[in-house]
């Protein structure tokens, strides 16, 4: 791995220091693509959950209260599963672990959860209590409609204790992952989306409201998700029912953390809940819309950030825990190279083909074309931060390690204000009564502020240009904690991928009118194109020496190294 190498050298670190950048960038390498692979087959099941779902309830009013309802117990396990959890417990468990043997980590482990599981309890029971103002707070469009109020009060309720089950099941994946185990956490949600479409085939038509369907299906799911890891936490001498120990010194460390962590990995979620908010005031479908969005950006967002943050995270902990600053600069610049390699083409590619994606997955049954044309714009404006999201989801591991979390709080609440003035900029007008809680001061801010009205596409471009602010705010942050660490990650190897993206998308430019004569429409044309699209830049990447393709085809080649 020249390109780490090179890093350690202008340095002035020896031979030695560069072969341990080569081994760790050879290690990040080797699980991302195994966490990868467990994270594609995850994000296919979600895609083939949420065909089902298109198909049986399309973008209706009962859907959109659903989403609500589920966006937040939801929006928590995106955040633990994929960020949060880990950033607050593996540095702690790795460190103490290191330090002080596997017995004591252990009981750390259990302490931890002891704690976590009673403030869950708590959050679940106030979530039950409080539903008509969650959803108040969470839709306060709804408040126009009262059946719809209603229907979204009622399924927050019913889906709150999920919020308990995928909790615990985050506190099962962050012990595992301090013994690099990413096997078992990654199945969990395989078997949540298993879960929700057995549940909306077979009661869809049993119960009433048809949607309840879809909370046994999230309940059922949320239990194996944690079910799944406990074989594996056995394995590791980890007893899955956790102890209260309220004074260990492991729960006030991760407590630090935690919130930090929450907070500033949770950024990009909370902007899109921040977009269900004004969404529920514009037309009905909307919040439907930015769902099923969301849903096609977030598979290679989890495939490739998350896979690399998750790979990289007990990396750089075990460097900070040394203080190795050198290593550490150079498994983050391999990540982030790893990350922009894979998210320039994808977004260019999710620009290209949006209609014809969503087209593919979703248009059939209640799923009209114009739900189809709603979404591929939202899906255009969410793509314009691909990148952004990605790069965050793995800077801010940098920081977890170190046990510096005011940074990216920093970076994120700079995100988020630059999240609500961009919505506002570009969402237009209301289109339902605005006599809610704060109505007439969106409607005054929309006025004053307005530059475009882009409706549901508006809010997903405010939070895709607010990550990329939260982006360029952690990678300041990192240039001063590693000098020189910006001129060294902007190099040939991202000149390289620039070029092959730009060859990829005159492919898929010229492809597009000539696949789009096949029968089959979106059907055929989507995978001739991913697959004409894919193997165009891979081929070109790979020719121009691209340092990155080489190393994860030679991982794919070589196989897994550890289970």
């Amino acid at each position: 791995m020249t390109g780490i190498a090179d890093i350690n050298k202008r340095d002035g670190s020896g031979q030695a220091s560069g072969e341990a950048a080569s081994d760790a960038a050879s290690a990040i390498a080797g699980g991302a693509v195994r966490v990868g692979a467990l994270t594609a087959v995850s994000r296919v099941s979600g895609l083939a959950r949420d065909i089902v779902l298109g198909g049986l309830f399309g973008a209706s009013g009962g859907m959109d209260a659903f989403f609500v309802a589920f966006r937040i117990p939801n929006l928590f396990r995106r955040v633990a599963a994929e960020g949060a959890a880990s950033i607050a417990f593996v540095p702690v468990f790795s460190g103490i672990i290191r330090g002080q043997g596997r017995l004591e980590g252990n009981r750390a482990i259990a302490a931890v959860g002891g704690a976590a599981l009673l403030g869950l309890l708590l959050l679940t029971l106030a979530g039950v209590f409080f539903a008509d103002e969650v959803v108040s707070v969470f839709a306060p469009g709804f408040s126009a409609d009262a059946g719809q109020f209603e229907l979204a009060v009622m399924l927050t309720r019913a889906l709150f204790p999920y919020l308990l089950l995928v909790g615990m099941a985050a506190w099962a994946m962050g012990a595992l992952h301090s013994y690099r185990r990413f096997t078992a956490p990654a199945i969990g949600p395989v078997l949540l989306n298993i879960s929700i479409i057995i549940a909306a085939v077979a009661l869809a038509d049993r119960l009433v409201p048809a949607v309840m369907a879809l909370v046994v299906g999230v309940l059922v799911g949320g239990f194996f998700q944690f079910a799944v890891q406990i074989k594996s936490l056995l394995k590791e001498g980890i007893n899955p029912v956790p102890s209260w120990r309220p004074t260990h010194p492991a729960v006030r460390q991760v407590g630090v953390l935690l919130g930090p962590a929450v907070f500033g990995a949770a950024v990009y979620q909370v902007n899109v809940l921040v977009s269900t908010i004004l969404a529920s005031v514009l037309q009905e479908g909307s919040v439907s819309w930015l769902w099923y969005a969301d849903r096609i950006f977030e598979f290679p967002l989890g495939i490739i950030a998350v896979a690399i943050g998750t790979a990289a995270l007990p990396r750089l902990s075990e460097q900070a825990a040394v203080g190795d600053n050198r290593g550490m600069a150079a498994s983050l610049a391999w990540s982030l190279q790893m990350a922009w390699s894979l998210c320039i083409p994808a977004a260019l590619a999710m620009w290209l083909l949006a209609p014809e994606i969503v087209g593919a997955l979703f248009e059939r049954g209640q799923f009209s074309p114009a739900d189809t044309a709603a979404t591929a714009l939202a899906l255009r404006a969410s793509s314009l931060g691909l990148l952004g999201v990605a790069s965050v989801r793995v800077l801010v591991n940098v920081f977890y390690a170190m046990k510096k979390p005011s940074l990216p709080v920093m970076a994120a609440v700079v995100a988020l204000v630059a999240n609500v003035v961009f919505d506002v900029a570009f969402m237009g007008p209301a289109v339902r009564p605005v006599d809610w809680w704060g109505g007439q001061a969106l409607a005054g801010a929309v006025e004053f502020m307005g530059v475009a009205d882009f409706d549901h596409a508006g809010l997903a471009l405010g939070a895709a240009l607010a990550s990329i602010c939260n982006a360029a705010v952690l990678f300041f942050f990192v240039v001063r904690q590693f000098p020189g660490f910006g001129r060294r990650i902007i190099n040939r190897e991202l000149m390289v991928q620039l070029v092959a993206t730009a060859v990829m998308g005159a492919v898929l430019a010229v492809a597009k009118p000539l696949v789009a004569q096949l029968p089959g429409g979106a059907l055929t044309a989507l995978p001739l194109l991913v697959a004409a699209g894919g193997a165009c830049y891979m081929a070109v990447s790979f020719l121009l020496g691209s340092e990155v393709t080489r190393s994860m085809i030679d991982r794919v080649r070589s196989g897994p190294r550890q289970p």
